[in-house]
């Protein structure tokens, strides 16, 4: 496996991991703040940054937003 390609799935896992502490529904900024108070990567908070504008009613509603 190419290294770039595991640092992605790790990155998608704590992606997962974080969005699955969420108390839904949860807005978009809502979701970004936890993101900020949790200290998540640059990376994580790029792809929260790039769902769009909207209240999320449950994890799969908001994992089916996040770029992959």
């Amino acid at each position: 496996m190419h290294v770039l390609e595991s640092r992605r799935i790790r990155s998608t896992a704590n992606l997962m991991d974080f969005l699955n502490d969420v108390d839904y529904p949860a807005t978009k900024d809502e979701i970004i703040a936890l993101a900020e108070d949790h200290m998540v990567s640059h990376d994580i908070m790029g792809r929260l940054k790039q769902m769009p504008n909207r209240t999320y009613i449950s994890l799969a509603d908001a994992t089916d937003e996040v770029p992959v």
